[in-house]
């Protein structure tokens, strides 16, 4: 079953939350720790896959958003 635009925006904003989380650790502690680093990447990961998957009428409604 395909998701929703809806619930990938959903997914793009709680990972977008939780790299702030890991944002707000500092650098040192991302630089020191490769278990953040992966989390991170995985976080863009999810986010990029959302947005490329969102349908394009919901994305000409925001053209000012990349």
């Amino acid at each position: 079953m395909s998701r929703s635009d809806d619930e990938r925006i959903a997914d793009i904003l709680d990972a977008a939350d939780e790299l702030e989380v890991i944002v707000g650790r500092g650098r040192l502690a991302f630089d020191d720790d490769p278990i953040l680093r992966r989390a991170a990447e995985r976080l863009l990961e999810i986010i990029g896959e959302a947005a490329n998957t969102l349908a394009g009428e919901t994305t000409a409604r925001y053209p000012h958003v990349p």
